[in-house]
């Protein structure tokens, strides 16, 4: 083994050569979570001969989820694929594990942080799996796992899949205190999570504005640069820039070519990468078949508003005075759905070829879901719902977000209910039943 590595491992991991035990890892090396994740149970890692992907945006706590779990244990092993040494030692799952074995410093847990650093890292990791080391395999990383990796297949029956998103209401919002006292702090954290997002920093950091500068800074010129290798950084973030301001609505792959300057396949590669790094979504459309709806169209939305708000320059601005307060509430309904369901569990639009339209359509037909920034919903707000019962008969649950106000139920059964109750059923578990 490598001098270099062989002290790069006894300054990182000195729990393996006898040398204190894992729960007194430095907090830097092994940061604290500030809040519980909601949305992974870190328990599930615990399954030795498989890989469990931990993907998810940039700092949103891969690195911290994993380590609630490292700590659990007595050996874990722990590389950060930012280093170089470390990324060498990487290339043969084999010889990795021959290495341990000479050290003679067991190990009951490993993980990889950073693998999007890591040429074939699903190869690397199907190597690792295939092995049977007896432990669980971590991975993190803030790209999708196969973004780099050719071999979309090798781990397929070796990996369980764990998304992270950034903070939802749940986390942020105490879910202690009488019910009062629970659903003042829900009304209280919204506003804030509509402007600031909830990446973790952006939450917690008393000016949410310059870490969140900072961090597209870092995602358009460090990974975009970097890792996706974008040749056009100038158009990577104009077409940025302009997903920003089309939330909620179709992409226009011809028009966004034409404002950005690139063709319509440079558009929808760059959008493509968008997605895989959790920046955002394209939401495809519903199909049930039916020649009146609009199937190819895809809708854009950002996996967290602070991000938006930032590109937009406008982190600081309440929703109750933004013009595109319509938008900023679909985001956020978007972002619940996304954190709170399990990502096999299909998030679409509906609409008609005559225009009629919903927001969201969840699990097949079981819930459709419209959000209005409104106060006072009205018929018109209804149209959209109605439509679709009367094209889907076998749509269930129709629901309608608004701003604030008392829940309530209209005669032909459309629930209406403010964002913030909403959110906590979502959590509860009430909306999907």
């Amino acid at each position: 083994m490598d001098a270099l590595l062989l002290r790069h491992l006894h300054m990182t991991n000195p729990w393996l050569f006898g040398r204190g035990v894992v729960a007194d890892a430095p907090v830097a090396l092994a940061p604290i979570p500030w809040i519980a994740r909601a949305q992974v149970d870190a328990t599930t890692f615990a399954q030795p001969d498989l890989a469990h992907l931990v993907v998810g945006p940039r700092q949103v706590g891969k690195t911290s989820l994993a380590w609630s779990f490292l700590r659990t244990v007595e050996r874990p092993l722990f590389l950060n694929l930012e280093e170089p040494t470390v990324r060498n030692w990487c290339r043969s799952p084999v010889a990795l594990l021959a290495d341990l074995d000479q050290l003679g410093a067991p190990v009951d847990a490993l993980f990889l942080d950073e693998a999007q650093h890591l040429d074939e890292a699903g190869l690397f990791v199907k190597g690792l799996v295939d092995a049977r080391p007896g432990f669980p395999v971590l991975v993190s990383g803030s790209s999708s796992f196969h973004l780099r990796s050719r071999t979309r297949e090798s781990l397929a029956g070796r990996a369980r899949r764990h998304l992270l998103l950034p903070f939802s209401l749940a986390e942020v919002a105490p879910g202690t205190g009488s019910p009062a006292q629970r659903q003042l702090a829900r009304e209280q954290a919204w506003p804030r999570l509509a402007r600031v997002g909830g990446y973790p920093r952006a939450w917690l950091e008393e000016e949410p504005e310059s870490w969140l500068g900072d961090l597209v800074q870092a995602f358009v010129l460090r990974d975009a640069s970097d890792l996706l290798r974008v040749e056009r950084l100038d158009a990577f973030q104009a077409i940025l820039q302009l997903a920003a301001r089309q939330v909620g609505n179709l992409v226009n792959l011809a028009e966004y070519a034409s404002v950005c300057g690139v063709s319509v396949g440079t558009v929808s590669r760059y959008l493509a990468l968008m997605d895989e790094t959790h920046v955002l979504r394209l939401l495809p459309s519903y199909s049930g078949g039916k020649r009146r709806e609009v199937t190819s169209a895809r809708k854009v939305f950002f996996v967290d508003n602070g991000l938006r708000n930032m590109l937009l320059g406008q982190v600081d601005a309440s929703i109750d005075t933004r013009p595109d307060r319509g938008a900023v509430l679909e985001n956020l309904v978007y972002t619940e759905l996304a954190k709170a369901l399990p990502w096999t569990v299909p998030i679409r639009y509906w609409r008609s070829l005559s225009g009629a339209e919903v927001d969201f359509v969840v699990g097949g037909m079981r819930v459709a879901i419209e959000a209005k920034s409104t106060r006072r919903v009205t018929v018109d707000h209804l149209k959209g719902l109605r439509a679709l019962r009367e094209d889907h008969p076998e749509v269930g649950r129709r629901i309608v977000v608004c701003l604030e106000g008392a829940p309530r139920v209209t005669p032909d059964g459309i629930e209406i209910m403010p964002a913030a109750d909403f959110a906590a059923s979502l959590w509860r578990g009430d909306i999907l039943g």
